[in-house]
This record gives structure tokens, sequence and C-alpha cells, in this order.
């Protein structure tokens, strides 16, 4: 994950981690499986925000394709008022998913094509004019990307 501006030319690396350690191995985690994701604030990213742009991107471990229906990412975020560029008071919570963020299409139609080691853009939010995003952290991060295996 990324900040940005939505140019998306000041990329600022915010979060990186394996999917072995925030999916659980399960589109859908319950019981000991979520439990078992770590939230936010333990990545040591809590105090990180943003006004322009959140970028999700992924790195394949080997060539592959994967299934957009496969997928699921739930991303709890905080909006807060921009006060002269710093937080001001919380104006929501949100859980970001691949449903509410641009570029991500969950169809069996428009799968992506992995190439191993080489990071693929897969979808981004931007951040509503006049407010601050940052990590929810004590939300939990999940992510999981089903391959056509």
């Amino acid at each position: 994950m990324k900040f940005a501006d939505q140019l998306e030319s000041n990329a600022i690396p915010v979060l990186s981690a394996h999917t072995s350690v925030v999916s659980q191995a399960t589109k859908t985690p319950v019981g000991v499986n979520w439990t078992a994701i770590q939230p936010i604030g333990t990545f040591g990213v809590s105090n990180v925000k943003t006004r322009g742009r959140i970028v999700i991107s992924f790195t394949a471990d080997a060539t592959d394709i994967v299934e957009s229906e496969e997928c699921s990412l739930k991303l709890p975020i905080v909006l807060y008022e921009d006060v002269n560029g710093r937080p001001g008071r919380i104006v929501s919570n949100q859980v970001l998913t691949f449903d509410n963020m641009t570029g991500f299409t969950a169809a069996g139609t428009v799968d992506i094509t992995a190439t191993a080691a080489v990071p693929a853009r897969i979808c981004y939010y931007d951040v509503p004019r006049g407010l601050i995003a940052g990590l929810d952290p004590r939300g939990k991060f999940h992510v999981y990307m089903g391959d056509d295996a």
C-alpha cells in the first residue's frame, strides 16, 4: 500500500505484508482465522495520513493468474477534517473494499495477470477533498488474492 498525490507522482510506501500474514488463506476469515490477523497498529504505520490517494498494489511470488472474483480486501480507515493540512476532528470511519475502490472489477472475466516479483497496481481510493485519511490502528487489514489453481 502506498499513499500518493492524485497523479501518483509522490508515492510513499506505507504498508507491505505478505498475504500469509494478512489473509489467513481465506477470502472470508472468521473465528480463529479472523482473530489471528493483527490490527494495523501492530505494523507501526498507524500515524501515517494522506490528503491524496491510497494505492494498493500486489507482487506475486510466482507468475500466475489472479481470479478477481475470488479476491477480497478490507482496509479500515479514518477520515478526518482537513484543518490547514493537519487532521482535525474525525468525520467517519470506513472500510475500503475492492468494491468501493477504483480500478478493480470482481468479475470472472476481469482477471489479473501477475508476473513473479513485479508489482501490479490493483486499485486506488481518492480521499475526498477537504478530508485527510489515515489507517485505523485498531482495524484489521485483510487481503486475499485468489489464483486460478
